[in-house]
């Protein structure tokens, strides 16, 4: 008996830790950082990272991003590089998506460049399902959920955790130097926004000359994918 009532202790007292920890966070998001390219003031996401909340404000956005952690920081051209995103949905918001929702949304890559000489180029955005997928052979995209099994799609569950891992490879014959703005825009089908952020990078690049506007060539070239 005094053994169960131990345990029972140590786990509440664990889970009160950890969303205390998790709500400290919400103090590190006030933390605002500059733009180096724009000069725009933007939050910036707790984790090993550079990254900073996008244009969606945070209290629109449905997934509470805990931490973003990258390696290698920056990222490397011609190395293989990861990204683990945690967060999660809150019980108690009654703004939560459902699960049906969850499953049909989407993630938005956008990428714009500035090279060195000034000029820039702007991508189109390129969407896939939010889902545990095979984007291509060097690059993939993983969801767990708050047991840290492997799912298809983010999930409500109890306490609305959710894990999104990602690794990749950016081919440096295949682009010039240049600071690489990235973002990342998942979206419910009725627009509603679970998380927007952005992270800016220079990126070492083999080419000598580039050609303006970021074509479907251009990603395939550099990530295997398809527009």
């Amino acid at each position: 008996m005094r053994t169960a009532m131990r345990l029972a202790s140590v786990t509440a007292l664990l889970f009160y830790c950890s969303t205390a920890t998790a709500r400290l966070s919400e103090q590190h998001r006030l933390q605002q950082i500059q733009s180096p390219v724009t000069g725009d003031v933007r939050y910036r996401v707790p984790g090993n990272n550079n990254a900073t909340f996008g244009a969606t404000p945070l209290k629109d956005q449905l997934f509470d991003i805990q931490f973003l952690d990258v390696t290698p920081m920056p990222i490397v051209s011609d190395e293989l590089y990861y990204m683990y995103l945690f967060g999660l949905f809150w019980p108690d918001h009654s703004s939560n998506p459902t699960q049906a929702d969850l499953d049909n949304a989407t993630l938005s890559f956008t990428f714009s460049i500035i090279y060195a000489d000034g000029s820039q180029d702007v991508g189109s955005p390129y969407t896939i399902p939010l889902r545990t997928t095979l984007i291509n052979r060097f690059q993939h995209m993983g969801i767990r959920n708050e047991d840290g099994l492997p799912t298809d799609r983010m999930s409500l569950g109890v306490y609305g955790e959710n894990d999104i891992v990602a690794d990749g490879w950016i081919y440096k014959q295949y682009v010039v130097s240049g600071n690489w703005t990235m973002r990342f825009d998942a979206r419910i089908p009725d627009g509603r926004c679970l998380f927007d952020f952005s992270m800016t990078q220079w990126v070492d690049g083999d080419l000598q000359h580039h050609h303006h506007g970021i074509r479907a060539d251009w990603f395939r070239e550099n990530f295997g994918g398809e527009l």
